[in-house]
């Protein structure tokens, strides 16, 4: 693979806020509908310092995903590369030349990082197991997926503060008072949720007793 001389230099901005009126999950309400694909990762564990944080990422600015065998990643110039996984070019070499295309420097870098998940499915790519393969074409989400997010909200639960993160390039205005403001409306959207059409499972009763017994 040769990929693109494609790199981004971010440097950090920040601000604190008390956080003791505010919890992730009524930021995230707020702020869920400014930008697609945000995410919120919150800590149950409010009582020790180490353990006491939560994050809400907001507004993609680079991605890399692995689904059925090649990977796709996006970057902040809209671009896309797509490229098969092979025996000379991993997951782990995706991923790590993905990385290292990118540099932040400032405060709070250690939480700029990349955001996502790894699916129980992608284990075929790091193991010799069978995966059952399914697709829905409606939302074919790929087996790897991770983001560099341009906006981090931190959650200090131990000590009630709230910083917010911004990555910015070279020249470019910051855009940390408009979320600010959207943090502290009293109004978001709220949606209604209900389901269409007929339950259905993809196992009969006996093979879902059959497991049962395993």
């Amino acid at each position: 693979m040769n990929p693109k001389s494609i790199k981004g230099d971010y440097r950090t901005n920040c601000k604190r806020l008390l956080g003791d009126l505010h919890t992730p999950v009524s930021i995230y309400l707020k702020v869920r509908d400014m930008y697609p694909q945000s995410v919120l990762m919150e800590s149950s564990d409010f009582h020790a310092g180490e353990n006491s944080l939560s994050f809400i990422a907001l507004c993609p600015l680079a991605s890399i995903g692995i689904n059925r065998g090649i990977v796709t990643m996006s970057y902040p110039d809209n671009s896309k590369e797509e490229a098969p996984l092979t025996e000379t070019f991993t997951v782990a070499d995706a991923l790590n030349g993905f990385i290292g295309r990118f540099k932040v420097a400032g405060e709070n870098t250690n939480v700029c990082g990349l955001y996502g998940y790894t699916t129980f499915n992608a284990v075929k790519y790091f193991e010799q197991i069978p995966v059952k393969e399914s697709r829905d074409e409606t939302n074919d989400a790929p087996d790897i997926l991770y983001i560099l997010y341009k906006y981090i909200i931190l959650f200090n639960h131990f000590k009630n503060e709230l910083t917010l993160v911004e990555l910015l390039s070279d020249g470019e205005a910051s855009g940390l008072s408009e979320l600010e403001a959207e943090i502290g409306n009293r109004n978001y959207a709220s949606y209604n949720f209900s389901a269409k059409g007929v339950a259905t499972s993809t196992l009969t009763d006996e093979e879902h007793k059959a497991n049962v017994r395993r």
